[in-house]
C-alpha cells in the first residue's frame, strides 16, 4: 500500500470536502466564520454558507424609484440546528420589518421567520448593518413553525428570499433570493 505524505493528504481533504461537492452541485461543508479553531469538537461541522443580494428589482413587481440595496449573509449550521445572518441595508427608510419568505423567485409567499421588527415607529437606519441574530426552530412561523429541517431544505434548495418592508412599500422595497456561496 503506497503511503501519502501531510502535503498530498491536506490536498486530498480539499479535495473531498470543498471541490467534490460544488462540483456535484452541492454547496461546500465549510466551518462557520469564528467556528472550528479552538472551539469545542463539532461545532463548525456542518455549516453552509449563503447569500441574498437585495434590490427593488427583485421585488414581485418590482419596486420602481428607489435606491436601496441591501445584502444578507447566513450561515447555516445543520448540527446546532441554527440559521445565523447578518442583514445590512442602504438607501432606504421608513423600514418597518424583514422576513425570510419561502417562494421561488418570481414569486411572492409567506413570511417564515422574523429578521428585524415589526418596527412601530419605522426607522430610518443608517447605511450598515440593521440587524443581525440567530434562527432557531423556535423562531419560524407560518409553514415551517417547529420544522427546522422543513425550513433548512428550503433554504438549501434556494425555495427562500429575504424582504425588507417598508411603509412607502409595505409588500417589500428590496428582496433577494437567498443562494449557497
Amino acid at each position: 500500500m503506497k503511503r501519502i505524505n501531510l502535503t498530498q493528504g491536506i490536498y486530498l481533504l480539499i479535495a473531498v470536502f470543498v471541490f467534490l461537492p460544488v462540483v456535484a452541485g452541492c454547496p461546500p461543508i465549510v466551518p462557520a466564520p469564528g467556528e472550528g479553531e479552538g472551539e469545542g469538537e463539532g461545532e463548525g461541522e456542518g455549516a453552509v454558507m449563503f447569500t441574498a443580494d437585495l434590490t427593488p428589482e427583485g421585488e414581485v413587481p418590482d419596486v420602481i424609484g428607489s435606491n436601496a440595496s441591501g445584502t444578507a449573509e447566513f450561515t447555516l449550521n445543520l448540527t446546532q440546528n441554527s440559521l445565523s445572518y447578518v442583514l445590512t441595508v442602504s438607501n432606504i427608510s421608513g423600514v418597518i420589518q424583514a422576513h425570510i419568505h419561502v417562494a421561488g423567485p418570481d414569486t411572492n409567499g409567506p413570511a417564515v421567520v422574523f429578521l428585524f421588527g415589526p418596527a412601530n415607529p419605522a426607522i430610518d437606519p443608517p447605511d450598515g448593518v440593521l440587524q443581525e441574530g440567530t434562527i432557531e426552530e423556535a423562531d419560524l412561523i407560518s409553514d415551517f413553525a417547529g420544522d427546522f429541517a422543513g425550513f433548512a431544505d428550503a433554504v438549501m434548495a434556494g425555495d427562500t428570499y429575504v424582504n425588507v418592508h417598508t411603509e412607502d412599500n409595505p409588500a417589500g422595497e428590496i428582496r433577494g433570493q437567498i443562494e449557497a456561496l
